[in-house]
């Protein structure tokens, strides 16, 4: 349920001033990425869905998500799209929603069983047909939780053991049936890397931390290796590293560098190629860029860019298409 009283963090600056939060993002929601033109009016966190067809390299539109947010973690369950929490920055209001989407239909249903805990910016991923939501912020700031939903029951699962290190901003992966959470934002952004066993309920923190410390990154799983691509630096500027991750040799190597230096970014991976869509550039620059990374070229490609730009959307990939909805302009 949303929380009215919540104390947002507006950008990366904290505060519990409404009137702070909303010049803040004004500032950041005048501007568009030029590169484009699409950033259009300032109009606060979003309700756009819309979908990216490689075959064609075009953009439709689809029905708009009834409850507009940014921060949301998302999954794909039998080819529909699950969309849980997020948050309305100018409002305060944290949410624990479930919005569920039908390709078929073109329509969204409210789910009926929330998250236990409202939160945005957490790390998700799907293991045996379960989602599994860590850490994010709440209204009391940096959660480490770990909540467990199961799509066939409609139940969520509290007892699991929380993540170590408490932080928002995380790129979450799956890779041989265990759960990855790397980098993301404690009182700076940070590097840190921790897998969680579904097997046995625990952490392991004796894997190699990332090379670079990155917040609000993009990221994706490709052939069983974690791609961390762009983000902030604990410096609050913008990096367009991407780092690779390999669990058979715990090392990180770097990739070629994103042509769009930008965080806040939405992704998903089709056909062993990440696609990084949309985020915030330097100078509060909203983009709408869409580009993708090729690892047999190690290189990068700009492709048609979103019809409307949006930073801290979420995305993922349904029957080879990219479904990217919410965020904030």
């Amino acid at each position: 349920m949303p929380n009215p009283s919540a104390a947002i963090r507006s950008g990366r600056i904290a505060t519990s001033l409404l009137l702070v939060i909303s010049a803040t993002w004004l500032i950041s929601a005048c501007s568009s990425d030029s590169s484009t033109g699409n950033g259009g009016p300032a109009t606060g966190e979003l309700d756009f869905l819309e979908i990216y067809d490689p075959a064609t390299n075009t953009w439709t539109s689809g029905e708009p998500i009834p409850l507009a947010r940014s921060e949301s973690v998302s999954a794909v369950y039998n080819s529909k799209l699950y969309v849980v929490g997020g948050l309305n920055y100018r409002s305060e209001d944290v949410y624990s929603e479930i919005h569920i989407y039908d390709p078929t239909a073109n329509s969204w249903t409210l789910g009926s069983n929330y998250m236990p805990t409202p939160r945005y910016g957490a790390a998700a991923g799907v293991i045996d047909g379960k989602l599994y939501v860590a850490g994010g912020e709440s209204s009391t700031g940096n959660v480490n939780v770990l909540e467990v939903y199961d799509f066939a029951s409609d139940s969520w699962d509290t007892s699991k053991q929380p993540m170590p290190t408490a932080r928002r901003w995380a790129v979450g992966g799956v890779i041989d049936g265990k759960f990855y959470v790397v980098g993301g934002y404690t009182s700076q952004d940070t590097n840190i890397l921790e897998i969680y066993d579904p097997a046995t309920d625990t952490w392991d923190q004796t894997r190699t931390d990332m090379t670079t410390a990155h917040g609000q990154a993009a990221g994706g799983v490709i052939d069983g290796k974690l791609y961390v691509a762009g983000g902030y630096l604990p410096s609050e500027t913008l990096t367009g590293a991407l780092e690779i991750y390999d669990p058979a040799a715990d090392s990180w190597t770097a990739g070629a560098v994103m042509g769009v230096i930008r965080g806040e970014t939405a992704d998903g991976v089709i056909s062993g190629k990440l696609y990084v869509v949309g985020g915030e550039r330097q100078n509060d620059i909203i983009a709408a860029t869409l580009e993708v990374y090729d690892p047999l070229t190690n290189s990068w490609s700009t492709l048609a860019g979103m019809p409307n730009a949006r930073a801290e959307a979420t995305a993922e990939v349904i029957n080879g298409k990219l479904y990217v909805v919410g965020g904030y302009r």
